[in-house]
């Protein structure tokens, strides 16, 4: 159904991945707010999703060398504890 695909190789779209990260990270924080699982970090939290979201995009290297590009150039969410 998603307009753009990660590569021209793969069925996996960037509205698929967009959609499959807010909902995991929205649901675990849904979970945090309930009490059910101990506090955690919503921006690594999200990070780590991103990533397996991209992961599961597709076996296009390409993908993943731009995300890990982007991370190296300062795009790491992370916060200090």
């Amino acid at each position: 159904m998603g307009r753009y695909k990660w590569s021209p190789t793969t069925s996996k779209t960037v509205e698929g991945s967009a959609a499959l990260t807010i909902s995991v990270v929205a649901f675990a924080w849904v979970l945090r707010v309930c009490g059910l699982v101990e506090e955690f970090s919503v921006s690594e939290y999200d990070s780590a999703t991103m990533t397996q979201c991209i992961d599961v995009a597709g076996s296009d290297h390409a993908v993943r060398d731009d995300y890990w590009a982007w991370v190296g150039a300062g795009g790491d969410v992370r916060t200090e504890r």
